[in-house]
């Protein structure tokens, strides 16, 4: 963010103590979009296994941060926003997308997507992220993943979730999931309103961010189907690759050796 925007922004409204995951005795707080534990001791208070699960292509078969906008959107009945990210997701708006990514060396169809967002009201978005997560995300789950989670919930496992979609998005996911905690792509927020930009994204740095906000210096599992994870998948002490056949071939040959494959076809 702008320095010079400091004063007048806030972070993301998930990060608000008061806005934290329901569940009282956990040790951890929300902060600038994310779940941190609260201090270096606090961080051995707590010795159930830790298992970090990916979202989009691992929990559910979505690009979480484009279909909510669309979902969002459609809600709302804003037709130039609607239009823009229907024909932005068409195979010529992701021709365009890809030239215009590659010439720039940036992501631009997703900082456009959530520039949309700009001055939207938070608790308006949270709202609609909710029912997104609820109603369209459980349509879209990835049973064999799905079952995974809630056996390790069920088995008294801490699960967090490590994704680079938005925060209203996974906030959302992680509630509605009973997740422990999660870190995502925080927002820029004013006022109570989003400012349509990135505080913090959680993009090539989910390695950075489980040795310095997360480690334990126990053992941890993580799930995903992300190729950019493999930083994280190869310091895990179990791990869980969720392979489509297109990707069996990658995988194969670069899986580490405590990895186990999950198809899904």
């Amino acid at each position: 963010m702008d320095p010079r925007e400091s004063e007048s922004a806030s972070i993301c409204p998930c990060a608000v103590p008061d806005k934290c995951l329901p569940d009282e005795k956990s040790n951890l707080q929300e902060t600038a979009g994310s779940t941190r534990e609260l201090s270096s001791s606090a961080r051995h208070t707590d010795t159930r296994g830790l298992i970090i699960f990916d979202v989009c292509g691992t929990l559910y078969n979505s690009n979480t941060t484009f279909d909510f906008l669309e979902f969002y959107w459609s809600r709302k009945g804003a037709h130039l926003s609607l239009v823009f990210l229907r024909l932005s997701r068409s195979l010529i708006g992701k021709i365009f997308w890809a030239v215009a990514s590659r010439v720039s060396g940036k992501d631009l169809f997703r900082t456009v997507a959530i520039r949309t967002l700009a001055g939207e009201r938070c608790d308006a978005v949270e709202a609609v992220a909710q029912t997104f997560a609820h109603d369209i995300l459980a349509s879209r789950s990835i049973s064999p993943v799905i079952e995974l989670f809630r056996a390790q919930r069920l088995s008294g496992a801490r699960l967090v979730l490590l994704s680079a979609s938005i925060c209203p998005v996974v906030r959302a996911i992680a509630i509605n999931l009973s997740a422990d905690g999660y870190y995502c792509t925080s927002l820029v927020v004013n006022d109570g309103r989003y400012g349509g930009s990135i505080e913090r994204d959680m993009r090539g740095i989910k390695k950075q961010v489980y040795l310095q906000e997360m480690e334990r210096g126990g053992d941890f599992t993580f799930v995903t189907n992300n190729r950019e994870d493999l930083p994280l998948l190869e310091i895990a002490s179990t791990a869980y690759i969720v392979a489509r056949s297109k990707d069996l071939k990658f995988w194969k040959s670069r899986m580490p050796a405590h990895a186990r494959l999950i198809g899904v076809g």
